[in-house]
């Protein structure tokens, strides 16, 4: 009854400050502190949280400097989800000690579960000022992946994979990190691991496309096809890349695949690009001559369409009527004239 009196009188305590304004007053009672402290943990293990956390605010009050205190409020907080105040009460507990590494990191992985890229940055930095910690160098990583910093993130996420190889989020992260920089056969590598930890379809049908990137095709159709018996959607972008992928080296099956995707995407000019190409390739050279004049007839300022159509025809034997196109292509475009060394192949 004591202690409660005290309290009560302290509630009541009001300061008059040098401009005439009233406040109340936040006494440091640090007896009180503790008893509402002690009262809060029993509370917190009743599974009694509100009434937890109203008594660590009283605690609070009557210590408002004592970080700890303040520490366990956000744990409640934080249990409770409710992580706009818990990130409040950091930023208070920043306010009093800048560089509390506990707050800090509590901060920044509350920042990195709304996307907070800057905030992330921001406070993450500061822990690895005191602390090697491969989560926060992961949390770094994803933050400046997501602003499109790729040298930073490719600097975090090594780390990272370094300490912690069996963490498929960050291992893909990483291989797509290296994507964004060109660094193909490292994201090989890193997807190669992944795959390892776990084959799920979308990183097998990922590493299939850095596969076909790299001109390594029959790859690229192996993990394509591995991603769709793992439930992998065999949508038009599906076929699409493993009709390509099929054109260097079973030209028959890639046709057969890209044809039926230009059924359902008619007039696409990359699929009829490559299919005109894999049919001069295979010597079809009337279906070439088609098609590559269908693609300049669907936009008249494809020139180098249009010469391949005469080409093909002079490769197909009628080469009055190729000629006569190829010079047409080349009087509206002469840069075209580098293709002429294509009449000399077989």
């Amino acid at each position: 009854m004591y202690r409660r009196a005290v309290a009560y009188k302290y509630w009541m305590i009001i300061l008059i400050l040098s401009k005439g304004e009233f406040v109340f007053a936040s006494p440091i009672d640090k007896d009180s502190a503790a008893f509402y402290y002690q009262k809060a943990m029993i509370l917190q293990k009743e599974n009694k949280a509100n009434d937890a956390m109203s008594a660590l605010e009283q605690a609070i009050f009557f210590d408002s400097s004592n970080l700890e205190l303040r520490l366990s409020y956000v744990d409640v907080l934080l249990q409770q989800k409710r992580y706009n105040s818990a990130r409040n009460e950091l930023q208070k507990i920043l306010e009093i000690s800048n560089n509390h590494l506990a707050a800090l990191e509590k901060i920044t992985t509350i920042n990195f579960l709304f996307n907070r890229w800057t905030e992330v940055i921001h406070y993450g930095v500061k822990v690895l000022e005191q602390k090697e910690e491969s989560n926060i160098q992961y949390m770094l990583g994803k933050a400046y992946y997501e602003t499109e910093d790729y040298g930073n993130a490719k600097l975090m996420l090594e780390k990272a994979v370094r300490k912690e190889p069996n963490k498929k989020d960050r291992v893909v992260l990483l291989g797509k990190v290296y994507i964004e920089l060109s660094e193909y056969y490292n994201a090989l590598n890193a997807y190669k691991l992944a795959i390892d930890i776990e084959p799920d379809k979308d990183i097998l049908y990922e590493f299939g496309l850095i596969n076909y990137t790299v001109n390594n095709e029959r790859d690229a159709v192996k993990y394509y096809e591995l991603a769709a018996e793992k439930g992998y959607k065999k949508d038009l972008d599906y076929l699409e890349n493993l009709g390509m992928a099929y054109l260097s080296f079973d030209m028959s099956k890639g046709l057969g695949i890209l044809n039926k995707v230009l059924e359902k995407k008619p007039k696409n000019r990359e699929i009829m690009t490559e299919i005109a190409h894999a049919y001069f390739k295979k010597k079809s050279f009337d279906v070439a001559a088609e098609t590559f004049y269908q693609l300049y007839l669907n936009d008249n300022r494809n020139n180098e369409a249009l010469y391949m159509s005469g080409l093909a025809l002079i490769k197909g034997g009628d080469k009055l009527k190729g000629n006569e196109i190829c010079e047409k292509a080349l009087h509206t475009d002469p840069s075209l004239s580098h293709l002429k060394r294509l009449s000399f192949l077989n």
